[in-house]
């Protein structure tokens, strides 16, 4: 089993590929170390990608923390030709260009299926819950 730091450093120099799979077990313990502490320094990517795994086991998450890194550097460039003047409404209407124009998130309220709470499938299908594209939103805004 893959211990919490390891999983924290995927792909950051813990001497395992960045694509390393995670089974159920480790995205268990990873859960529970990082629920034990301060919710100021839980990673909220990192949580969700854990959850999800709990649907996916061996999921490989390389793909997923890039596309995350991906998408805060493209939300970033987005917010920088935008006036930084206090105007939210403009600082809004770019991070949607970014996730809902450019890489064609949607809603689909469908509380039947699962998958639209699970980020990667969100990140893979590109549609989920409302609640599960504000995080993506929160992630991209905040550079994640």
């Amino acid at each position: 089993m893959i211990q919490y730091d390891q999983i924290m450093l995927l792909g950051h120099n813990a001497g395992m590929t960045r694509d390393q799979p995670l089974d159920r077990g480790d995205a268990e313990a990873g859960l529970r170390l990082m629920g034990a502490r301060d919710d100021r320094s839980i990673d909220l990517a990192e949580a969700a990608l854990l959850f999800a795994v709990l649907d996916r086991p061996s999921a490989a998450l390389g793909r997923y923390r890039t596309h995350l890194r991906v998408l805060g550097e493209d939300t970033a460039a987005g917010l920088s030709r935008v006036a930084d003047d206090g105007c939210l409404d403009r600082r809004l209407e770019a991070l949607g260009e970014v996730i809902f124009g450019r890489y064609g998130y949607a809603a689909d309220a469908d509380d039947d299926d699962i998958s639209n709470a699970n980020l990667m499938c969100v990140i893979d299908g590109r549609k989920g819950l409302p609640v599960v594209l504000g995080i993506l939103c929160i992630l991209a805004a905040r550079g994640r």
